[in-house]
């Protein structure tokens, strides 16, 4: 589904549709980092960072949500966090992939913290039914286990497993 947007002669333009891993907003959907343009893996964290197209069905089980786009306050990603999750799942994602970082020191951030504080709340008022720490994510724990379950198609996104700046929820 292309947008189009108007030029100076008023003629329909189409405007390209990006992948969710290379994002509308030029960051990797991974780690949040701004790749150069024309780059193909992302130099901070590896990961493939593609302008192609997304197939509809693979665009609505996985959400991206990037709590670190425009370096915003711990209160503004929080906020950012309930607007566009609510929004993600009531859109159809099965599956939300929260980037939040993990702070400069490696010992988790502001905004690591104040997420992962703010989706335990969620989970025990059951707006979400599982949350899995990036960490935790790979074949070796129940949580990656039941994430896979729902959405077979994190197995192939390497980048994600183990990375402690991401959290993904499912309702």
């Amino acid at each position: 589904m292309a947008a189009t947007q108007e030029t100076d002669d008023h003629a329909p333009m189409k405007r390209k549709t990006v992948d969710r891993r290379g994002g509308a907003d030029g960051l990797c959907g991974t780690c949040g980092n701004a790749p150069p343009p024309g780059t193909g893996v992302c130099p901070y964290c590896g990961s493939p960072v593609s302008f192609r197209a997304l197939a509809k069905s693979a665009t609505a089980e996985i959400a991206t949500l990037n709590l670190k786009r425009g370096l915003p306050t711990v209160d503004e990603a929080m906020l950012r966090l309930d607007r566009e999750l609510d929004a993600a799942l009531a859109g159809g994602a099965k599956v939300v992939r929260i980037i939040h970082g993990w702070g400069s020191s490696g010992k988790g951030g502001g905004i690591r913290d104040e997420a992962r504080r703010r989706l335990t709340v969620l989970l025990r008022n059951r707006r979400i039914s599982l949350i899995v720490h990036g960490e935790d994510v790979g074949a070796h724990t129940v949580a990656g286990r039941q994430l896979f379950s729902r959405v077979p198609s994190l197995r192939d996104a390497r980048s994600d497993h183990g990375n402690p700046g991401i959290t993904f929820v499912a309702r």
